[in-house]
């Protein structure tokens, strides 16, 4: 049989091919990997069985998040034959666009809908330390993702230190196709961030998940301003704040030290939730825990 991951860039690859040289095109192409269920590439999972053979830190750590678990260290072969086979897969296109000379004036968008699967009720795939928690989390683990923007007619390296949100990417979509759009949409176009490195308008970005998720994360929600994030927790109704700068890892809780920014955050987040009427959240008093 075929692995999913080179049919679907195979398929992408003859849109490239045959499409008309002169027109505009879109492709918009969602890999499986590294998405579960764990689907070793058999082409390449001995090379990192063996490479983890010969690593010291081959024994899988973690340690305890909530009633989860969360892997601290990468020790899955399986896993990392995944990943190889997008990075191998993302060459070959790149490649097929230089051969058909589109690349140069191609925009070219990688990213992702979330944080590693690095937190579970057992011990998870993957892991993405030191970011604190994993996917379904609204730690710095589940929410923050690895995003590459190749932009037309650009060779240079450009790392845009400000803050950027998945949303974004629909205006700059628009302003790089000279789209004009005169309607209300959320998010940023990055194009002036890209070509001129220009700084992002934008004061906070909000998470709002009121749902219990596989990974056992309980409802929640988050502001990000800056440097500092606020994780609200409805069933216990615990605030905790973070710098992010001086604490990626969101280890030390200091809502106690910063009041003032503490309820400047819950504020704003709250005034958030009343004006787009998010979805809010109640105890059930019927509930009984069974262990």
């Amino acid at each position: 049989g075929e692995y999913l991951t080179d049919r679907l860039t195979d398929e992408a690859l003859d849109l490239i091919k045959n499409h008309n040289n002169s027109k505009p095109f879109a492709l918009f192409l969602s890999f499986y990997n590294v998405h579960t269920p764990i689907q070793p590439n058999l082409e390449h999972v001995d090379y990192f069985n063996e490479k983890l053979s010969k690593m010291n830190d081959n024994v899988v750590r973690t340690r305890v998040e909530g009633e989860a678990i969360t892997r601290l260290n990468h020790t899955n072969a399986e896993y990392a034959s995944m990943v190889y086979a997008v990075d191998e897969n993302i060459g070959k296109l790149i490649k097929s666009l230089k051969n058909e000379g589109l690349y140069e004036n191609s925009l070219i968008i990688f990213t992702s809908d979330n944080g590693g699967l690095s937190t579970l009720k057992r011990v998870a795939p993957t892991s993405v330390y030191p970011l604190r928690a994993g996917k379904g989390w609204l730690y710095e683990g589940g929410i923050k993702i690895p995003q590459l923007i190749k932009i037309p007619g650009n060779s240079e390296n450009v790392k845009v230190n400000e803050l950027t949100v998945s949303y974004d990417l629909f205006p700059t979509i628009l302003d790089f196709a000279g789209i004009q759009n005169d309607n209300k949409i959320d998010g940023v176009s990055l194009m002036p961030s890209l070509k001129e490195k220009s700084r992002i308008d934008r004061k906070n970005i909000y998470w709002h998940f009121p749902h219990y998720h596989g990974s056992l994360w309980k409802p929640g929600s988050a502001i990000r301003s800056g440097d500092w994030k606020l994780v609200l927790h409805y069933e216990s109704n615990e605030v905790e704040l973070f710098n992010l700068k001086d604490d990626p890892s969101e280890l030390n809780d200091v809502s106690s030290l910063f009041k003032e920014k503490k309820e400047q955050l819950l504020n704003q987040l709250n005034k958030m939730m009343k004006e787009t009427n998010a979805n809010s959240v109640s105890i059930n008093n019927n509930y009984q825990h069974v262990k």
